[in-house]
């Protein structure tokens, strides 16, 4: 019995489709006697309706269901791991290394350079609008130091 996928258009598809076709994996293989196989090849799921596929490979990881990766003894893999988003959104990797920096008592703008996160969703967004006000007043202050100088600065102010 094939093992089965699921290539879903975007986040570099065609190439992953390219390497499945050019791989030879596609079609079975066989010993030379016929009988014994030793790769089963791949043909696509239907992925509307065919949740028992072995690789899926989609731009985003929404729709996919965690909980149901791997069970009933079919092993199955997707191109996104659970959680990524703590690490892959611009937002959530720098809040997660701010507060590892802070929790080693380093500045984090000795690292990264200037980044402000401004979530329209949360209710102290007015502070935030305001906090970035003041960073941009304490950059135009200093727009003609030393990059070091003006991170100090920021630091001082608790910015």
């Amino acid at each position: 019995m094939p093992l089965k996928y699921v290539v879903r258009p975007g986040n570099n598809s065609k190439l992953i489709m390219r390497v499945l076709e050019t791989s030879g994996r596609l079609t079975p293989k066989f010993e030379s006697d016929g009988e014994q196989i030793l790769f089963p090849g791949w043909e696509p799921a239907d992925d509307h309706f065919d949740s028992l596929y072995n690789f899926k490979w989609k731009p985003t990881s929404g729709g996919i269901k965690w909980d149901l990766i791997s069970k009933h003894g079919l092993k199955q893999l997707v191109n996104h791991v659970k959680g990524h988003g703590a690490l892959t959104t611009k937002d959530n990797l720098f809040l997660n290394m701010k507060q590892y920096y802070e929790s080693q008592k380093l500045n984090i703008y000795d690292i990264v350079p200037l980044t402000i996160v401004l979530d329209y969703l949360r209710d102290d967004v007015g502070e935030r609008v305001e906090q970035f006000v003041q960073i941009m007043k304490v950059m135009e202050k200093n727009i003609n130091e030393h990059v070091t100088v003006v991170n100090q600065r920021l630091h001082e102010s608790q910015l």
